[in-house]
């Protein structure tokens, strides 16, 4: 709505509207964006977030891109760009202190906008610091998770920690494919993960 001027409203107001609102969730969101794409694809792609830090495609700027076209190629391409370009989100808007301070009420407002209390993402980062001073995530465990959920499965957060969501994905996926269920995950069972994500 706010990069288009409202052109699309009474057209397609589940895509274009001045209230906020509409967000779907999971595969629904790609439907969405292949639609809204197919009025304007550049108001589109910077309406969407993009990466593991779900920033902005407006921010394309902030984060080093000449176009939002080429932020999303680089988020779709790497996970590494989607973390560098995460930092330089952050050190651009200057969070670095904040970050630093674990004042995550600053950081929330700013990262996540005016209404981040809505949501609770202050104490959202506050209890995934506590949580991960304890256990860092397992990155064997975070691959192996992104490849159930693209199988289909679901084994909760990508967050590398293997909790029993995570467990019940992988029995599942074990039975499904009449293997020895155990229920654990070790590099064996993350690779043949890998190899049937990447068949699929």
């Amino acid at each position: 709505h706010q990069l288009t001027a409202g052109r699309f409203d009474l057209e397609q107001p589940d895509i274009s509207n001045p209230l906020p609102g509409g967000y779907i969730g999971g595969p629904a969101e790609y439907v969405r964006l292949n639609s809204a794409s197919m009025l304007d694809a550049d108001a589109a792609l910077q309406s969407a977030s993009w990466g593991i830090g779900q920033l902005m495609g407006y921010n394309f700027e902030h984060v080093g891109y000449q176009d939002v076209q080429q932020m999303v190629t680089a988020m779709v391409d790497d996970e590494d760009d989607q973390i560098i370009a995460t930092a330089r989100f952050i050190e651009d808007c200057m969070l670095n202190e904040a970050l630093q301070d674990r004042d995550w009420t600053l950081f929330a407002s700013v990262y996540n906008g005016s209404d981040f209390g809505r949501d609770g993402y202050d104490v959202k980062l506050a209890a995934a610091f506590e949580h991960y001073q304890h256990a860092l995530p397992n990155l064997d465990v975070r691959t192996a998770q992104a490849a159930l959920l693209y199988l289909g499965y679901k084994p909760g957060p990508i967050d590398g920690m293997l909790g029993p969501r995570t467990r019940k994905a992988v029995i599942d996926f074990q039975r499904n494919r009449r293997m020895t269920v155990t229920g654990s995950l070790d590099r064996r069972m993350t690779e043949a993960l890998c190899v049937a994500a990447f068949a699929a």
